[in-house]
């Protein structure tokens, strides 16, 4: 039971968005080029070029930290601006494509690069088919959603109380 929930949850934000039915399944292969430049950097490490292993394990943590946001990045206005900008498919693609250079000069990492070109083109196929990621929100130190700009927060959303009684959350974004 508890495998689906996790499952369920690496696709959160993707989860109740209408006019989302590939991005889900990409994002899956996003996670495991993640673990996979991880995982075969720390290999190549051992059996390649030590440069080629050390940045490909640096590569994982910011795909897996895009694939599977951190929704507490989301309190930092550079994270949020980032995690906003790559919900623009053909800009995650691109990303991806110029995280593939590095895994193929080693022979260990070079799964890490092709999983990272089919990741890519499954971002570009995403994007031909008009999807795009939700806009994340940011969150005040109260918890609650910030009001949007121009607008006043009533004095129960200055406590910490939204009038739908609904905060940013994982929940929110669709992770159950």
């Amino acid at each position: 039971m508890w495998k689906l929930k996790v499952l369920s949850t690496i696709g959160g934000p993707l989860a109740g968005v209408s006019g989302i039915k590939y991005a889900k399944y990409v994002r899956y292969a996003g996670l495991a080029t993640g673990v996979a430049f991880l995982l075969l950097g720390i290999i190549g490490c051992i059996i390649g070029p030590l440069w080629v292993g050390l940045v490909s394990i640096v590569f994982g943590f910011p795909v897996i930290a895009l694939e599977l946001p951190f929704m507490w990045l989301a309190k930092f206005q550079v994270a949020l601006g980032v995690l906003n900008f790559f919900n623009d498919y053909r800009w995650r693609a691109v990303a991806y494509v110029v995280l593939c250079i590095i895994p193929f000069f080693n022979s260990a990492t070079i799964l890490a690069g092709i999983m990272s070109v089919l990741t890519a083109a499954g971002w570009m196929f995403c994007w031909w088919k008009d999807e795009k990621g939700p806009e994340i929100k940011p969150e005040n130190d109260a918890g609650a959603a910030a009001a949007p700009a121009g607008q006043e927060m009533q004095p129960a959303q200055a406590a910490g109380e939204s009038n739908s009684k609904k905060k940013f959350s994982l929940a929110s974004l669709g992770f159950v």
